[in-house]
């Protein structure tokens, strides 16, 4: 299993401060959230002859089917309630982080 504080989640996924590229999850209890990940995308381009790198988005995609997807441009919205249990109400990410087990992390390698 794999460990990591939310708020090192939270800096590593951000634009600026991390190099999170995407973890795979699920949330223990909960089947329907059995197959997550949350992935920061950036783009390169070229203008005039250099590289440059756009900040690119963060997806939450939170089923297995994409029927539940929620996007964010730029940083990680950890007020934004993404996770639905129906009758016990909706959450954030931060809300329900005790109970997320992490099977897989990816990294940016810096070029």
């Amino acid at each position: 299993m794999i460990t990591l504080k939310y708020e090192d989640f939270i800096k590593g996924i951000n634009r600026d401060t991390g190099n999170i590229k995407q973890i795979n999850f699920y949330i223990e209890g909960y089947p329907h959230y059995h197959d997550c990940s949350i992935g920061r995308y950036i783009k390169k381009v070229r203008v005039h002859e250099r590289i440059v790198t756009l900040t690119g988005r963060i997806t939450c995609i939170l089923t297995k089917d994409h029927s539940e997807v929620v996007s964010f441009y730029g940083t990680f919205k950890e007020d934004r309630k993404i996770f639905d249990f129906r009758r016990k109400g909706r959450y954030t990410l931060k809300d329900v982080w005790d109970k997320v087990v992490i099977t897989d992390i990816s990294y940016f390698v810096n070029d």
